[in-house]
């Protein structure tokens, strides 16, 4: 029997001796095409020789391209599991020419490798061709010599029908192709006497999709002949080696072998036995290992949140098999065992994908029981009121607090024979998403130029700020309207150079003056050199510039008036003055600084952690800048060590930062400028160049050339989230006040420590951690005695409450941890209830413990819960031990009381 492994290089071998470069599989991250969510043909590597966007000698190619279906029109989701043919993850075996061979050699060379290399037997082999593709109808009859009746005419894209016609997208490349397809026999699918290939079921196999490229459609769907034509083919592995290996499903290959031979040990159950569960996790586990090793890791956004939403799906189906602790990440040793011999990168990165697969497990398995109790719960209710939909709030919930994604709350729904309202729920959806996008303002920007607006000219503020020559930065303007409450201002110039927040930067801020005409022609030759302090003495009104934001027409600036409340009120001489519109200078260049550094940080990261890293979010102030990225574990301090000293490499280099204005987003493309998934970009892009280093699309404001950064140090390396980690950074000024406060703090030590020598510090207070470490223990080993000591002074008499023994201890300002203590001794040597309050503060705790022999009679979570509940507080815990809290003590004496507690 022919293995997997062996397929795939008979395939890559036969096409290897007809000339063509055998390539590697690219990541199924494709980093260099934001339009992508994964890699999910073979072809993608080559997309832009095909678009002929780069020259290229290639004429010929051939490889085994690891793919990820989730989405878009090749999307395979919803039936995986259900049969045995579509995957998430699958393998690609393609053949290409660019503008080399044709239909012709791609034919019956297709013909030729399943029948005389791969033996399969010719009469069982249908084929397809467009309508009107007389001339592959011809190769197939005529030389090749497959029976007529086994040759199908199908599609008429006039007709809408894309049926054996492929195409890139709604315009470009496109062209007929031709499909091979494998009869499986009448015992295989739907059974009918006139099942043909153009049966939906499972008889007749699609094996290897031929495309030839021929034309060019444009936006009118009018087709062009390309300058050359080329070939692109496809035949997905698992079901040619299914068919290969005489199997009905590509579950029951070597492939996958493995991966369920240690599902069964895992989970007890066999593939017969649960047959759904086991395909849809063995597909899930493989997408997993080879998506994270790749670099998308599990997060809520882009590519991170379908692999969390496939994990999940996968977690999901644990509850079928009994599994209640985490395993997946038991099976992907299975995975890399099979494919790791072709596909190395998965046995070097099989640890790395295994922690991060568990940790995923394990934070979904906090939220999964309860997502499951609210939907049966439902379920319940929806049957019993004779419905058959769930409504939009319970699939939000289930979504946005106990995580569950949308396709997976519809497959549950689907099961168990019911609808679910996703009109609703993506109604919902978009509310949240308007409130964390509304701007934390009392203003209204949709109210922009109406009610309260004073308009003098109806147009859109100009930004002209990108500049950094300090004369640039203050401009004279005119008003186009502007608003007031109080000394709250806002305005709207023609032109502007204050920055606008927005892209994770902050904005500008500054000073707006405005000045009479005589005031102003007295000061104009000198207006923009002028400190700010001079303008402000010469100036009528005196507003501060707080925030600018983006809006539809422009920046807008919001203000505080310092001066002129006067002039603001009266309209007709507010409107007549000349404004001067003056940036803080030294805000704007450390928020460059800290931007500009921030691409250099972005870049270094790549290089030292590796290519899954990408920007999660950001955020640039003059102060610091703040960068987020997938990555699953914390840096190690060589790594920060090696991320500064590349960054600061780049900034001693002086390298020259070069702006690109006016590019489309295709030209960017071809740049390869990094670009953001989740990010949706104008038509007209801005890209920022770091000379050789980093290329990257961007709104924000930049150094001139890295030597003016001055700097960058790394003050702190968090994490945020499940595989996402955020670095903090200072660069600039900020470098030397990180100095100047850690050269403060070691000194201050010193002296505290009354250190001499300070190369001695590290030996000082490792010696004061060791004695205060015995000390620790040796106070802990006397308030032990100390308690036992005092315990039965403490505890004192109990009051009989229903024929239990009640015991009530108040302490005040004690330690929870001594309390627990005495609560711990009374479980072991006491018998009834015992109730232990601290006073602290204006709060007060409760300890609520029950001795064992007493539980079946009351129970300690639920007696604390009562008392709390009337004392106006809360509690929760276990049925021997209960803790609480609440605000008033008088209340709770006075619950206590009436109880039977005897308190005076």
């Amino acid at each position: 029997m022919i293995s997997s492994n062996e397929l795939r290089n008979m395939f890559l071998d036969y096409f290897k001796k007809l000339d063509h470069k055998i390539y590697e599989s690219s990541p199924v991250v494709p980093y260099d095409d934001p339009t992508l969510l994964f890699t999910n043909a073979g072809m993608n590597q080559f997309k832009k020789i095909f678009l002929g966007e780069i020259k290229s000698e290639l004429k010929r190619a051939a490889s085994a391209q690891k793919c990820i279906r989730v989405s878009g029109k090749h999307n395979d989701l919803e039936e995986v599991g259900r049969d045995g043919r579509h995957h998430t993850f699958f393998e690609m075996l393609g053949n290409w020419s660019f503008g080399d061979y044709y239909k012709r050699e791609s034919l019956k060379w297709g013909w030729d490798f399943l029948v005389n290399v791969l033996k399969l037997d010719p009469s069982k082999l249908y084929v397809s061709v467009y309508k009107d593709d007389d001339e592959s109808y011809d190769i197939w009859a005529k030389e090749i010599g497959v029976p007529e009746e086994r040759i199908y005419r199908l599609g008429d894209i006039e007709k809408g029908d894309e049926e054996n016609f492929w195409s890139m997208g709604e315009t470009g490349p496109c062209g007929p192709c031709s499909e091979i397809y494998y009869d499986q026999g009448p015992g295989v699918g739907c059974g009918k006497p006139d099942c043909s290939v153009t049966c939906g079921c499972d008889r007749f196999l699609e094996v290897w999709n031929h495309v030839f490229m021929q034309y060019n459609r444009d936006s009118n769907g009018k087709l062009t002949p390309l300058p050359f034509k080329s070939v692109d083919t496809g035949m997905g592995l698992e079901r040619i080696l299914a068919i290969v290996q005489n199997v009905t499903s590509n579950y029951e290959t070597d492939l996958f072998e493995p991966i369920i031979k240690k599902l069964t040990e895992i989970t007890g159950f066999s593939f017969e036995e649960k047959k759904i569960p086991f395909q849809i996790i063995c597909d899930h586990i493989r997408m997993l290992t080879f998506a994270i090793t790749d670099g998308a890791y599990p997060s809520n956004e882009g590519r991170g949140f379908v692999v969390r939403r496939i994990l999940r799906r996968a977690a999901r189906q644990s509850r079928y098999l009994n599994m209640k602790k985490p395993f997946l990440y038991q099976l992907v040793p299975a995975v890399t065992s099979k494919m790791g011999e072709y596909y190395k990168e998965i046995r070097v990165k099989e640890k790395v994908v295994m922690d991060i697969i568990k940790a995923e497990e394990e934070k979904f398995n906090r939220t999964l029981d309860k997502g499951l109790e609210l939907f049966n719960e439902q379920l319940s209710k929806i049957k019993a009121e004779g419905k058959n939909v769930l409504d939009a709030e319970t699939v939000f919930t289930l979504h946005d607090t106990y995580g569950f994604p949308l396709d997976l709350t519809k497959l549950m729904c689907e099961e168990n024979g019911i609808n679910l309202d996703e009109k609703g729920f993506e109604s919902l959806m978009e509310k949240q998403r308007e409130k964390s996008r509304t701007v934390k303002t009392q203003y209204d920007f949709s109210l922009i130029d109406q009610e309260g607006w004073y308009i003098i000219e109806k147009a859109d503020s100009e930004f002209v700020g990108y500049e950094y020559d300090r004369e640039k930065l203050c401009i004279e303007s005119s008003l186009l309207s502007y608003t007031f409450d109080g000394d709250k201002v806002l305005l709207f110039f023609k032109k502007t150079p204050f920055y606008a927040e927005s892209g994770g930067q902050v904005s500008d801020s500054g000073y707006i003056f405005g000045f009479n005409d005589e005031e102003f022609n007295n000061l104009k030759e000198n207006i923009k050199s002028e400190a700010t302090d001079i303008l402000k003495t010469n100036a009528d009104i005196i507003l501060k510039v707080e925030n600018v934001f983006k809006t539809k027409k422009g920046p807008l600036h919001l203000c505080i008036l310092e001066e002129g409340k006067d002039i603001l009120l009266d309209r007709k001489q507010f409107e007549k003055l000349r404004f001067i519109l003056k940036v803080d200078i030294e805000k704007r260049f450390s928020t460059m600084r800290n931007h500009t550094a921030t691409h250099l940080l972005h870049q270094a990261l790549i290089d030292i952690l590796g290519s899954h890293v990408q920007q999660s979010g950001s955020f640039v102030s003059e102060d610091y800048l703040r960068f987020d990225f997938p990555h699953h574990e914390s840096l190690s301090e060589e790594q920060i060590n090696q991320i500064e000293k590349k960054v600061n490499e780049k900034i001693m280099e002086n390298l020259p930062v070069v702006i690109h204005n006016g590019l489309s987003l295709d030209e960017a493309k071809k740049m390869n400028a990094k670009a953001l998934f989740t990010e949706k970009y104008q038509d007209i892009v801005r890209v920022v160049e770091i000379s050789g280093y980093s290329l990257e699309l961007c709104g924000g404001t930049h150094s001139p050339n890295t030597g003016f950064i001055g700097g960058f140090v790394i003050t702190s390396e968090t994490s945020i989230a499940a595989g996402t980690r955020r670095i903090e950074a200072v660069t600039g000024w900020g470098v030397l006040n990180n100095l100047f406060s850690l050269r403060k703090l070691a000194k201050e030590t010193t002296e505290i420590l009354m250190i001499k020598d300070e190369s001695k510090t590290t030996e000082t207070i490792l010696k004061l951690k060791q004695d205060y470490e015995k000390l620790k223990k040796e106070n802990e080993i006397l308030k032990n005695k100390v308690i036992d000591f005092n315990f039965n002074s403490i505890i004192g008499k109990a009051n009989l409450i229903d024929s239990i023994p009640h015991y009530l201890v108040i302490f005040e300002n004690e330690s929870i941890e001594d309390i627990k203590k005495y609560a711990d001794k009374f479980k072991a040597e006491k018998e009834g209830v015992a109730i232990f309050v601290n006073k602290q503060n204006e709060s007060v705790t409760l300890i609520c413990v029950v001795s064992k022999n007493y539980t079946s009679k009351i129970k300690a979570k639920d007696f604390l819960q009562n008392i709390t509940k009337k004392a106006g507080g809360s509690a929760g815990g276990k049925d021997d031990f209960a803790q609480g809290g609440i605000k008033n003590f008088d209340s709770l004496l006075r619950v206590l009381n009436e109880l039977g507690f005897n308190i005076k």
